[in-house]
């Protein structure tokens, strides 16, 4: 066999291995999310279901300031009474780890204290019947006047994404 004859096949064969690692050392990111429930949630208690806004714009606020205090509303869409908590996505954003909620603005006459988003929880009841959802609304503010945060130049359009967990209760 001629020299040129048995490089060609050792060159295509070379040339597929190099493909294939190629191919092999590339790399991707693929989200993976799943609900874990307590047995004792189970659908003989209702269904979880909830509507959030899509979109709430906090206004301008410096460094040291805070948004005004928003009314945001959840309706509970599904059968049971649930518990709802709301996490950011991105849990490293410093700016938004400053966002704050409460249910009430006051209580016997003193006000509630805001607690800071990962900590707070709320409670929707089941809608009654004969009705496809139970409203309720709490507060939210962007409180950024003890953060500490140094902008060093105007973050315009800043935004975050905060998920809604709701849980039978």
């Amino acid at each position: 066999m001629p020299v040129s004859r048995g490089i060609f096949p050792l060159f295509l064969a070379l040339a597929f291995i190099i493909s294939v690692a190629a191919v092999a050392a590339g790399d991707d990111v693929m989200t993976v999310e799943a609900d874990i429930l307590d047995v004792g949630n189970s659908s003989e208690n209702g269904t979880i279901s909830i509507q959030v806004p899509d979109f709430i714009d906090l206004g301008n606020l410096s460094e040291i300031g805070a948004s005004e205090e928003l009314k945001i509303y959840v309706n509970n869409t599904g059968t049971g009474a649930i518990t709802v908590t709301p996490r950011l996505v991105n849990y490293t954003d410093n700016i938004f780890q400053n966002l704050y909620f409460r249910e009430f603005k006051t209580s016997g006459g003193n006000p509630v204290i805001p607690i800071q988003i990962g900590n707070w929880s709320f409670n929707i009841s089941a809608p009654a019947g004969g009705e496809s959802f139970r409203s309720k609304y709490f507060y939210m503010q962007l409180d950024l006047s003890d953060a500490g945060i140094d902008v060093s130049s105007d973050l315009i359009g800043h935004q975050t994404h905060v998920r809604f967990f709701a849980t039978l209760r």
